[in-house]
């Protein structure tokens, strides 16, 4: 009799996980079908110093990665697969007819002049090599008050610049932009603190990995666990207050390791950190499916909640600013991005409460939904390890 429990059990569990494999194939035709035209890049930053002097000239560092300038350079003019530092220093001069075409100054309507200061050199920002270019903005003896970027556009809308301006006699200060027309003539505190909020609140609604991450956690609270099942929540204030600890938890984790990082008081390889992001996503969806963790989805949200905090503070941990003005753009970026979450929690939560008692939940939105992040997160994984362009991510 007890052979025969155990061989049913067995079979349940071999049916389970042949399901699942099944599901998970059909998934991945689905994802890599989708991204067949896809290109595979993730968004970038790129950084721009600015120094001014009391003529009024103005001297600047622009870093860009330069695996963002092989997309619109051709740099790899071997064609093996890796570019070396001749083949960028090569490039120098269409480096500087780009930032002359898609980087244009202006005072009072007046168009400024880019003149080349010195030749490219290469520099490292958490973890990945950027080109420097150095060059002055003349303005003949006005102050320029307009920037025109527009660099990578129309190739990755999820590229940033981190400007920071330096004027005589003046504490630094610096703001994120878009591609577009930005006023180098503003409030700082107030212009810093909307831009880095604005910002923060982008990088989570277009981080699809930390979202990812989230919506993992985010699944099974609509659920409970009872003789092995999922069942769902009788009360959706126990919903709410699931998804609360989860968020609280997650926001502190990465509000600590997103200062650390961001003041340089710890510093961890930018590929390190996205490929554990990319395996807390794996292990977080794996528990939907074979609850090993048991109900410790607020521990989880917290210890890997540290490990995203890293990768939020990647684009921060370069700034050229003062300790107190790096604080302020910190601090307004990790309000942006609590905004963002708890956007996303609003939308999710009430949607989720109303279809809980339909099958369609559980086997859809819950397994089938893991099963993809699964998978997507192992992808992203391995790609990350070992520097591939598989999908998207």
């Amino acid at each position: 009799m007890q052979q025969t429990k155990v061989s049913l059990t067995a079979h349940r569990l071999l049916s389970s996980v042949l399901q699942y494999c099944l599901q998970a194939i059909l998934l991945l035709c689905g994802v890599l079908l989708s991204c067949h035209v896809a290109y595979a890049h993730q968004s970038s930053t790129a950084y721009l110093a600015l120094q001014q002097n009391e003529q009024g000239l103005l001297h600047a560092e622009y870093r860009l990665a330069v695996r963002d300038l092989a997309l619109i350079t051709p740099l790899d003019s071997n064609a093996d697969l890796h570019i070396s530092w001749g083949e960028v220093k090569a490039q120098q001069h269409a480096l500087y007819q780009l930032l002359a075409h898609d980087m244009r100054w202006s005072a009072q309507q007046h168009p400024c002049q880019l003149q080349q200061q010195q030749p490219v050199a290469l520099d490292q920002i958490a973890g990945m090599t950027y080109v420097v270019a150095a060059f002055t903005v003349d303005c003949s003896g006005m102050q320029p008050d307009l920037l025109d970027y527009h660099l990578l556009q129309n190739i990755d809308s999820g590229h940033r610049l981190i400007m920071s301006m330096q004027q005589a006699g003046e504490p630094a200060r610096s703001w994120m932009m878009a591609p577009g027309q930005s006023l180098l003539q503003q409030d700082s505190l107030q212009h810093t603190f909307i831009s880095y909020v604005q910002e923060g609140i982008h990088h989570i609604l277009t981080g699809y990995d930390h979202l990812l991450f989230l919506l993992c956690l985010l699944l099974p609270a609509v659920y409970q666990r009872e003789q092995g099942q999922w069942v769902p929540v009788r009360h959706g204030s126990t919903t709410i207050k699931r998804a609360l600890y989860i968020a609280t938890a997650f926001t502190a984790a990465h509000s600590i390791t997103l200062s650390l990082a961001a003041l340089n008081i710890v510093s961890i390889p930018a590929r390190l950190i996205e490929s554990v992001i990319a395996f807390s996503i794996a292990l977080a969806a794996l528990n939907n499916l074979m609850p090993f963790l048991g109900k410790r989805q607020v521990l989880i949200a917290f210890l890997f909640g540290l490990v995203h905090g890293f990768g939020f503070a990647n684009a921060l941990s370069s700034l050229p600013l003062e300790r107190l003005a790096k604080v302020t753009a910190l601090f307004s970026f990790n309000v942006g991005i609590e905004l963002g979450q708890l956007l996303c929690i609003v939308i999710f939560l009430p949607i989720a409460l109303l279809i809980r008692q339909r099958s369609f939940y559980q086997r859809w939105v819950l397994q089938s939904g893991s099963v993809l992040a699964c998978v997507l997160a192992l992808l992203w994984m391995i790609q990350r390890l070992f520097n591939l362009n598989l999908i998207p991510g």
